[in-house]
């Protein structure tokens, strides 16, 4: 019994002492960031962004497969997401009433999105492609909308 004990208590210690290592997507925002300073607010310019992060982040995890694909999607999706979320704070600085009317709208766009992006996954019926276009859907309507707001 005190031999299992000890076991127990050095396979404990092993596992405690031995360094997590989680396997890290390489997805970068700065490329996104990049390319949206590089087109200067131009509408067409911006949606050439689309996807940029997206295509070296599969680039960088190998290639293309279902789950890359989806998680480097992902990824870029809350990219976008946190440029509507900068651009929503600098407007609301600049105009709090206009800040306040933009929040409501991006509230009920939100909402609009998720459902969207529920019925475009549904129509698959399932399966690995739902994932795929459920997270396709809102990488696009989550770019569309951050481009509307920074696009001069």
């Amino acid at each position: 019994m005190r031999q299992l004990f000890f076991a127990l208590a050095l396979l404990v210690t092993a596992c405690v002492t031995l360094p997590a290592r989680a396997d890290v997507l390489q997805s970068d925002a700065r490329i996104l960031d990049a390319c949206i300073a590089q087109a200067s607010g131009d509408r067409v310019a911006l949606q050439q962004c689309v996807g940029v992060m997206t295509r070296v982040c599969i680039e960088a995890e190998g290639g293309s497969n279902s789950m890359t694909d989806v998680l480097c999607r992902s990824s870029e999706s809350l990219a976008w997401n946190a440029i509507i979320e900068a651009a929503t704070e600098r407007i609301t600085a600049a105009d709090p009433a206009d800040g306040a009317l933009l929040a409501a709208a991006n509230n009920a766009w939100t909402d609009w999105r998720e459902a969207e992006c529920s019925y475009r996954a549904y129509e698959f019926g399932g399966g690995s492609g739902e994932q795929y276009d459920r997270v396709t859907c809102d990488l696009e309507l989550t770019s569309s909308r951050a481009i509307g707001l920074i696009a001069n």
